[in-house]
C-alpha cells in the first residue's frame, strides 16, 4: 500500500462509523423523535384552539339566552296555520357531529331552560345540542354550532321582529325551504341566527362562523332538526 493508501486508511479508521451500515438505522429513530414531536406539537395546538373556542362560545353564551328569550316573550299568542311540526337532535347534521361535553361545558341546558322559563309555557318540547364539525377544516379554531329549538305557539313575525328591533345590526334573512321567517344577529364573541314559523323555533349559535356564514348554516341544516309530523 502506497502513502495515500495508507493515508485514506488511516483517516477511514478515525471514523470508525462512518462508512458503517448501522449508521442509517442509528439516523432514522432520531427523524421518527422528530415526527413524533411534531404531531404531539400539533395536537397540543388544536386542544388549545378548542378550548379557547370553547371558552369563548361559553362566555358569549348567556348573550344567545337573552335574545332568544327576548324573542319568545315578544310572541303574541295565536292558532297556528299550516302543519304540525317537532324539532330534534340528530347524531349528525351533515358534517357536523354532535358533542355532548361541548354542550355542558357551553351551558347549553342552561340555555333552554332560560327559553322555557321566559315563554310562560308558549315554548314547550325545547331540546338543545352542540356540534361540532368532523372535517377539521377549519383553520381559526374548530367550527362549533350550538342550537335550540323547539314548540312555540305563537306569531313568527313577532318573534323575528323582537331579534331585529332589540339587537343593533341584526338583519332579517331568508328562512329556507320550510318557510316563515329568519334573522341574525351579530356579536363580539358569538354570532346567532334564528327562525320561527307557525309552530316552531330554532336558534344557532357559533363563535367562529360570521352572521351571514351561520345563515347559510341555518338554510342547510333546518330540514334536518325539523320535521312535518304525519
Amino acid at each position: 500500500m502506497d502513502a495515500a493508501g495508507a493515508a485514506a486508511a488511516a483517516s477511514a479508521a478515525a471514523l470508525p462509523d462512518a462508512s458503517a451500515p448501522q449508521t442509517a438505522p442509528a439516523d432514522r429513530p432520531a427523524k421518527s423523535r422528530q415526527t413524533g414531536s411534531g404531531q404531539k406539537t400539533q395536537a397540543v395546538r388544536q386542544k388549545a384552539r378548542r378550548r379557547k373556542t370553547t371558552r369563548r362560545a361559553a362566555l358569549a353564551a348567556g348573550g344567545v339566552g337573552c335574545v332568544a328569550a327576548a324573542g319568545v316573550v315578544a310572541v303574541t299568542v295565536m292558532s297556528g296555520g299550516g302543519p304540525s311540526h317537532a324539532i330534534s337532535t340528530p347524531l349528525r347534521l351533515g358534517s357536523y357531529v354532535e358533542e355532548p361535553s361541548l354542550a355542558n361545558g357551553m351551558g347549553a341546558n342552561a340555555l333552554r331552560d332560560k327559553i322555557v322559563a321566559a315563554g310562560g309555557g308558549e315554548a314547550t318540547h325545547v331540546v338543545d345540542a352542540v356540534y361540532e364539525d368532523s372535517t377539521g377544516a377549519a383553520k381559526s379554531g374548530p367550527l362549533i354550532i350550538l342550537f335550540v329549538g323547539g314548540n312555540l305557539s305563537g306569531s313568527a313575525s313577532s318573534f323575528i321582529t323582537s331579534l331585529t328591533t332589540a339587537v343593533p345590526g341584526a338583519f332579517v334573512i331568508n328562512p329556507g325551504s320550510l318557510a316563515g321567517q329568519a334573522a341574525c344577529v351579530p356579536g363580539t364573541h358569538l354570532n346567532e341566527c334564528a327562525w320561527a314559523d307557525n309552530d316552531t323555533f330554532g336558534v344557532i349559535a357559533s363563535p367562529v362562523l360570521s352572521a351571514t356564514e351561520l345563515g347559510e348554516e341555518l338554510r342547510t341544516m333546518r330540514p334536518m332538526v325539523e320535521h312535518v309530523v304525519k
